[in-house]
């Protein structure tokens, strides 16, 4: 395991007690740093599971889903350290583009007359949005000062939605100033990869060291603060008592007042967690099939990996094209922002959306979908309780809150987990461990002006 930053591991002789929100990833590692140090930690999960929005699946499926996050984003980071030392990693590979209802890949689609601008555009904007300086205006917006819109050029706003699928959201709720802030601090490296082995099994050291300290099924309703510590009740009114708590959940249990915080949140701290975005859409599909029918079809003979600005879904990629010669093949249907939202908000029960997902794959695909349909699993996040959507944004204005929601309040409540960090690399497990190291750092420092 990569050890984290000396001004951590210098262990501490105030022994303290500290309660920690959340056994996602960031709260696992955070506890487990503060076990490290030597303080008496109690770990508070309010599911019945670790993990978070971290969670590899066995089931009847041949090979492993990753349920929730599943890239690792870049070199510079620890996580990547820990995934390259604990498995072979494998890169991204080609994407294929729907225009005018046919699938190309990338080379042909920068040969198509019609096309190549719109695409040149695509990449261009993909690769150097960072140094956008205009007004913080929705991305819709200024995709449409540029004549993309879904009734002018419905091809290439699809690509723009997958964007913006990926990031979390929309493109009404992309925020630019917002989104090239946030990209320009990113500081992880710009490759995509994928583990061969399964994501949760990162978490695993953390999930011994901190067993037996953590408390499964225990969600948090009341945080209050008083001359000598915190008292934390959770739903089925246990009392806790601790000089400090590390509150790690979810954007969206913080935005709908799950927790109730005692003296109130100032209104800095309300305005960044109303203002900073995470949706309460998300969808993945996993559809089992007996072929392969889509990896080389538009690639030049190349394979291709994922499928995108497509209708149904906001992209597709293939599950796990790191096995060799697998007795099944799988795809995954990414489904965000608004296409997410349209279905759920119209009631569509799993087996519609499967049914649309084949009916494309039909369509572009010779009907090979629902001729090798094998299985098919799915997730929406959205009623993942305690959970209840995806990662959070780059919202309208957004740049300028993340510390907000990040600051201690009076030196005994402290606050990580992705949403919080403020140097790029939110919506990212990486960017989660980052905020848990900030935040234990912060407790230290705290704890030395005793």
């Amino acid at each position: 395991m990569e050890t984290p930053s000396s001004k951590i591991l210098n262990k501490n002789s105030d022994k303290k007690q500290i309660i920690v929100v959340g056994a996602g990833a960031a709260g696992l590692y955070a506890a487990s740093l503060l076990i490290e140090q030597g303080h008496e930690v109690t770990l508070l999960e309010a599911s019945n599971r670790t993990g978070g929005r971290v969670w590899t699946k066995t089931n009847r499926f041949p090979y492993k889903l990753e349920m929730g996050a599943e890239f690792v984003h870049g070199k510079g980071t620890l996580f990547h350290k820990m995934a390259k030392k604990a498995d072979k990693l494998h890169k991204e590979g080609n994407s294929s583009f729907l225009w005018r209802d046919e699938l190309f890949s990338n080379k042909k689609i920068k040969k198509l007359q019609d096309a190549k601008q719109y695409f040149a555009d695509y990449e261009e904007f993909y690769e150097a949005h960072h140094h956008y300086e205009g007004d913080d205006i929705p991305l819709s917006s200024f995709l449409e000062q540029h004549d993309i819109t879904p009734t002018r050029q419905p091809d290439a706003y699809r690509w723009y939605e997958a964007f913006a699928g990926a990031l979390g959201t929309n493109l009404d709720s992309l925020g630019m100033k917002a989104l090239a802030v946030e990209s320009y601090r990113w500081e992880a490296g710009e490759q995509n990869y994928r583990m061969c082995v399964g994501f949760e099994s990162l978490l695993e050291e953390w999930k011994e060291k901190t067993k037996p300290f953590l408390q499964l099924e225990k969600p948090v309703i009341l945080v209050r603060s008083f001359a000598e510590g915190v008292e934390i009740i959770t739903k089925d009114f246990q009392n806790y008592r601790a000089d400090a708590v590390l509150i790690t959940v979810p954007l969206t249990q913080l935005k709908q007042n799950k927790i109730i915080f005692l003296p109130e949140l100032s209104p800095k701290k309300q305005e960044a967690i109303d203002k900073i975005g995470m949706d309460n859409f998300a969808i993945k599909f996993f559809l089992n099939f007996s072929e392969n029918f889509w990896s080389k079809k538009y690639n030049d003979g190349e394979e291709t990996e994922y499928l995108v600005g497509m209708e149904a879904a906001n992209e597709y990629w293939e599950t796990v094209p790191y096995i060799k010669n697998p007795s099944t093949f799988g795809l995954t249907a990414f489904i965000m922002g608004d296409k997410a939202k349209h279905y759920t908000e119209n009631g569509f029960s799993k087996g519609q959306i499967l049914e649309k997902l084949i009916d494309e794959l039909d369509k572009h695909f010779d009907g090979n979908a629902s001729a090798t349909i094998l299985d098919f699993e799915y997730l929406d996040w959205a009623k993942v309780e305690y959970i209840e959507g995806a990662y959070s944004y780059a919202s309208v204005g957004s740049h300028k809150l993340r510390k907000q929601l990040a600051r201690p309040i009076e030196d005994k409540i402290f606050f990580a987990g992705e949403a919080t960090h403020y140097n790029g690399h939110f919506a990212t497990v990486h960017g989660a461990l980052e905020t848990a190291e900030r935040a234990v750092e912060e407790i230290m420092e705290t704890i030395k002006k005793v």
